[in-house]
């Protein structure tokens, strides 16, 4: 089984996400889901799997100084550029944190536990997600990942989520 190949950076950068993602998990846990246990352990579950997903690909690759500098999963804070396979139509969606910087939010967002956001989390170019919507099951292939140019490494929170920063301000 041949190991995939990620850049020193793109892994550090993977790393540090999922470190990111368990520092924020019990505000937003807490903050939103307090009322509601068996939705806050919904949550709970999801980003546990959703952190040990990442984990699991990370064990599965050799990391070279020199190799492709590019995000090769989806992940929370990337933008994913989506297929219809039926209309063939291409639309772009970023993936973001539920509640955070809300005066960011736009219809080209999906938030990480909504039915859109989990179909399109882990996945790969190429692969094919099938989502049900109010108006019936919409099947999308997987275009483009990209996240943005410049990325914090560092587990600072005071940016718009410590992710992400550069040119434009990811919503969080």
């Amino acid at each position: 089984m041949q190991k995939t190949v990620l850049s020193e950076r793109m892994f550090e950068i993977l790393t540090n996400h999922v470190a990111l993602i368990e520092g924020k998990k019990e505000s937003i846990i807490k903050g939103f889901y307090a009322d509601n246990a068996q939705t806050g352990m919904d949550s709970e579950i999801f980003f546990r799997e959703y952190t040990a997903g990442i984990e699991e690909y990370l064990k599965g690759t050799r990391v070279k100084k020199d190799a492709v500098d590019s995000c090769p999963i989806s992940i929370i804070g990337s933008t994913v550029d989506v297929r219809d396979t039926e209309d063939m139509e291409t639309e772009s969606y970023q993936i973001v944190l539920p509640f955070e910087n809300q005066a960011l939010l736009d219809m080209s967002q999906a938030s990480c536990l909504s039915p859109m956001g989990k179909a399109l989390l882990l996945k790969q170019v190429g692969d094919r997600v099938s989502i049900r919507t109010p108006g019936g099951q919409i099947e999308y292939e997987i275009m483009k990942i990209t996240i943005t140019e410049e990325i914090t490494c560092e587990n600072d929170t005071s940016t718009s989520a410590g992710l992400f920063q550069g040119k434009t301000s990811m919503a969080f």
